[in-house]
C-alpha cells in the first residue's frame, strides 16, 4: 500500500519527539508537542461531525495556530481550503459561495468550526480524493476558473519533489516569510517532512524580524522580492545564513546581485505554479528564473520567434479545477500543463511576460514587465507600472506610471528616460506617456496588478493621494513597497 499525506506526516514527528520543530516568538513546539496537539485538534473535530471527504474553508493567518489546524485536517482526510486573513470581507464571501464548502473554521475572529449548511455535496470530488486533499482559492488558466484542487496523494508528490529540490536536511532551520495560507504545500509540508525546525516570525517591524532569525540561528530564508529588498537596504550580516530562496513575484537584478555582495552567495529564486508546484529554479539573475527542478520537463507551446508558452511536467500536479467543476485532463496538452507565462527556454528559462498581460502596439505584441525591469534599474524609480492605453493611430499605446523619487525635475527626468528607453528596448516598447503616482496597486501576493477593475478603482483614488506626493522618500516607500504579508 501507498504511503499516504498524513502517514508520512507523523513518521516524521515521530523521528524527531524531542526536537524543536516549530517557532513563533516565544512559541516553542517539539515533534511530541505537535503529534499531541493535531490529535486534540482531529478529536475535536470529529466531535464536530467533520467527516473525511468534507471540504473545510480554514481562515487564518500565518501563526503556528494555521499549520496544527492544517495537520489535523489532513489526518482526518478532509479537503481543507485555507483562506488568508488578508481577504477582504467580500473576497472571503466570494470564496465561500464558490467553493461552497460543507465546514467553516475560523482561527481568527471565533476559533470556532461550524456547518455552513450550504448545498454543495462534492460528490464529483470522491474518487479524485479518496484520502483528502486541498484547494487552492485562485484562478486558473481563465478568470473564470475558481480553487485549484490538489489531491493529499499527488501533494505528497510534489512535497517531496520540493524537498529535493531545496536538500533540506534535519538540523537545518529555516524562516518562511510568505503568507502560510497561500504558502503550504510546496514549502511548509515540505519543512515539516524533511524534519527542519520551521521559525514563523511573530513580529512585525523588519528589524524585530531580523533578531529573531540572529536568535534562531536561521540556516535558510523562504520569502519574497521585497523581503529581500528591506533585507539588503538592513544591511545587517547574518552569520548563521547559508541559503535564501525568492518566490512569488519577480526579483530586480540589483537586489540579487546587492544581496550577493552583502551575504556572500547568491539568492536562489523558484517559479511556483498552483497548478504543478515548484517547477523552476536557480541563481537569480536578470530575466532567468533558472532551470527545470528536479523531476520536472519544460516546453515551449505556441513557439514564435524563439518565444512562447511554458509548458511543465512533472510530480504533483492538480487534480482539477473545481467552479467549474473541470479534471486535470481536460486543462492538460497531451500531459503538458501550459501556463499564461510567456519565456525564452535554452538550457534556463528567461521570463518574458504573461500573455494575459501582453499590450497590442501597432500590431506587435509587447510585454509590459521586460519594460518594467528596464525602469527599476534607475535608483530614482521605487515602483513602475506600464499598462495599455488608447491610441487612434497604434491601437494602443504605453502608459508607465512611476512612483518617482530623484531630485531633479520629473519631466526633465522624462525626457531623458524615454531617450535611454528608445535607445535600449527600441521604438514600440518606449512608453508614450510617463506619470507620476504615489503608488502602485498590488494583489494580495505582491504582485504588480494589471486588472482592469483595480486599475478604475486605483486612478480615482489618486486625487486623494495628490496630497501626499510632497511626503518624504522614507513615508513613499512604506507606501510604495507594501509587503505581500
Amino acid at each position: 500500500m501507498p504511503a499516504s499525506l498524513n502517514s508520512e506526516i507523523e513518521k516524521s514527528l515521530l523521528a524527531s519527539t524531542g526536537d524543536e520543530l516549530l517557532v513563533s516568538g516565544e512559541t516553542r513546539m517539539t515533534g511530541a508537542e505537535v503529534l499531541k496537539q493535531v490529535e486534540r485538534l482531529s478529536l475535536m473535530l470529529e466531535s464536530n461531525g467533520c467527516q473525511q471527504g468534507e471540504m473545510l474553508a480554514l481562515r487564518a493567518n500565518s501563526s503556528l495556530e494555521f499549520i496544527l489546524a492544517l495537520l489535523a485536517c489532513i489526518k482526518n482526510e478532509l479537503i481543507v481550503a485555507p483562506l488568508s486573513s488578508e481577504l477582504s470581507a467580500s473576497g472571503y464571501q466570494e470564496a465561500i459561495t464558490r467553493l461552497s464548502p460543507q465546514i467553516e473554521w475560523d482561527l481568527i475572529e471565533k476559533d470556532s468550526v461550524v456547518r455552513t449548511g450550504l448545498a454543495g455535496s462534492h460528490s464529483e470530488l470522491e474518487n479524485i480524493c479518496p484520502k483528502g486533499g486541498f484547494v487552492r482559492f485562485s484562478s486558473g488558466t481563465t478568470s473564470e476558473s475558481k480553487g485549484v484542487l490538489i489531491s493529499s496523494g499527488r501533494a505528497l508528490e510534489r512535497i517531496r519533489a520540493t524537498s529535493e529540490c531545496f536538500a533540506l536536511s534535519r538540523g537545518e532551520v529555516i524562516c518562511s516569510l510568505m503568507d502560510l495560507p497561500y504558502h503550504f504545500i510546496a514549502s511548509v509540508l515540505s519543512f515539516i517532512l524533511s524534519g527542519v525546525k520551521l521559525v514563523v516570525p511573530s513580529a512585525n517591524s523588519f528589524s524585530s524580524i531580523v533578531t529573531e532569525l540572529e536568535r534562531e540561528e536561521v540556516n535558510i530564508l523562504y520569502g519574497a522580492p521585497f523581503h529581500y529588498q528591506c533585507l539588503v537596504e538592513f544591511g545587517r550580516p547574518l552569520n548563521f545564513l547559508r541559503s535564501a530562496v525568492s518566490t512569488s513575484a519577480s526579483l530586480r537584478p540589483e537586489v540579487a546581485e546587492k544581496f550577493h555582495s552583502t551575504f556572500g552567495f547568491p539568492l536562489f529564486q523558484s517559479l511556483g505554479i498552483i497548478e504543478v508546484g515548484l517547477s523552476v529554479y536557480g541563481p537569480a539573475g536578470g530575466s532567468s528564473l533558472g532551470e527545470a527542478a528536479p523531476g520536472y520537463e519544460l516546453k515551449l507551446f505556441e513557439e514564435e520567434e524563439n518565444k512562447g508558452l511554458l509548458g511543465i511536467r512533472g510530480p504533483g500536479g492538480f487534480d482539477a479545477y473545481l467552479s467549474p467543476f473541470m479534471p486535470a485532463q481536460k486543462v492538460l496538452r497531451d500531459g503538458w500543463f501550459v501556463s499564461g507565462d510567456v519565456v525564452e527556454l535554452d538550457s534556463e528559462v528567461s521570463l518574458i511576460g504573461r500573455a494575459s498581460s501582453a499590450i497590442n502596439v501597432a500590431g506587435h505584441k509587447v510585454y509590459p514587465e521586460a519594460i518594467e525591469e528596464f525602469l527599476l534599474s534607475y535608483s530614482e524609480i521605487q515602483d513602475c507600472r506600464v499598462r495599455g492605453a488608447v491610441h487612434e493611430i497604434s491601437g494602443q499605446c504605453l502608459v508607465a506610471d512611476l512612483v518617482y523619487q530623484g531630485e531633479i525635475d520629473f519631466e526633465e527626468f522624462c525626457l531623458n528616460l524615454r531617450r535611454e528607453c528608445r535607445k535600449t528596448l527600441g521604438r514600440l516598447s518606449t512608453p508614450f506617456e510617463f506619470n507620476s503616482v504615489a503608488e502602485i496597486p498590488k494583489t494580495l501576493t505582491g504582485k504588480t496588478s494589471r486588472s482592469l477593475s483595480q486599475d478604475v478603482q486605483f486612478e480615482q483614488s489618486m486625487n486623494a493621494h495628490e496630497s501626499n506626493l510632497s511626503q518624504s522618500p522614507e513615508e513613499t516607500r512604506s507606501v510604495a513597497s507594501r509587503p505581500a504579508r
